[in-house]
């Protein structure tokens, strides 16, 4: 894999910044980190507090997400959701990709695309943000030549976004090109991301598209 350059002094900052804004006023953390002084940022994204689980901490570490961070300032930062340890659902980690993005475009403004490998244990969602260089990570993106040892499964580029665009990216907190991923995955996503679970009249057809449209719609007005 073609690695960007990680600064470690840039990722103990990065973490600073991260455990202030995600752990804010909490008192068990949402974001706990793996190692105190490394190049690369990793550790675990927890959506809900011990409350919700009546205070079974296994239940809680079962339920949580993995991640990864690179980052040099001024230079690129990649964000990896993971499901390292215990498998996770798609609208799970779409969840959690929306909590870090809405931190880091906050910081860094939008991210320059998003990607998945083929054939990946880790079954991960990638973002980056190329601050330098833009066009030519993707070029290689879409050559697929932006690793050497794996190979790009969906790549989905952000451009710029209209204002109507730009109301819907906040209600779900996403990118708007990743909204039909999301509409995918509706059900987890409400659940994780704001904990409320999707209701259905009694004469619906809970997994047709038609359906999930209309609750994507409730969430933008």
């Amino acid at each position: 894999m073609k690695n960007i350059m990680s600064n470690t002094n840039d990722c103990r900052e990065l973490k600073k910044f991260l455990a202030a804004k995600m752990n804010q006023g909490l008192k068990w953390n949402k974001i706990d980190f793996d190692s105190c002084y490394s190049s690369i940022i990793a550790g675990r994204y927890y959506s809900f507090s011990y409350d919700y689980y009546d205070d079974h901490s296994l239940e809680r570490d079962c339920d949580c997400i993995t991640f990864g961070i690179k980052y040099c300032q001024n230079e690129c930062l990649r964000l990896s959701i993971q499901e390292e340890v215990y498998p996770q659902t798609m609208g799970h980690k779409l969840a959690v990709l929306s909590d870090f993005y809405e931190v880091f475009k906050e910081e860094f403004g939008e991210p320059t695309l998003f990607y998945t490998l083929k054939n990946d244990d880790e079954k991960q969602l990638c973002l980056q943000w190329s601050f330098v260089n833009r066009e030519e990570d993707i070029l290689n993106f879409r050559q697929d030549t932006a690793f050497e040892d794996a190979n790009i499964d969906e790549l989905i580029i952000f451009g710029e976004q209209d204002t109507t665009r730009g109301n819907v990216v906040r209600k779900i907190g996403l990118p708007f090109e990743l909204i039909p991923v999301v509409e995918e995955h509706i059900e987890e996503f409400m659940k994780y991301k704001y904990g409320k679970e999707i209701s259905y009249p009694a004469d619906y057809q809970q997994d047709t598209l038609e359906n999930k449209e209309k609750q994507m719609k409730k969430m933008y007005q």
